[in-house]
């Protein structure tokens, strides 16, 4: 588990953050959401296909078992 999240920091420490949101906010992608935004929908399919998932109940049970992987998700804020 560890290598997989050693992965997705590097995975995610090549994404220009700033510009991702403002992409989001120039396409109008978060409009009326409350709390799964764009940037976090986007870091958890990275950690999705890292980690090889068979599907999203896969993906929830492992962010569930994780309190690393829930912290990295909340912490890719613009």
């Amino acid at each position: 588990m560890d290598n997989y999240i050693t992965l997705f920091e590097k995975f995610t420490g090549y994404i220009d953050w700033k510009l991702f949101q403002a992409c989001a906010v120039k396409l109008n992608s978060d409009f009326k959401i409350r709390s799964f935004y764009t940037h976090h929908h986007l870091a958890s399919m990275i950690y999705f296909h890292i980690c090889e998932h068979d599907g999203l109940r896969d993906l929830n049970q492992s962010i569930q078992d994780t309190d690393t992987l829930s912290i990295l998700l909340t912490t890719y804020q613009y």
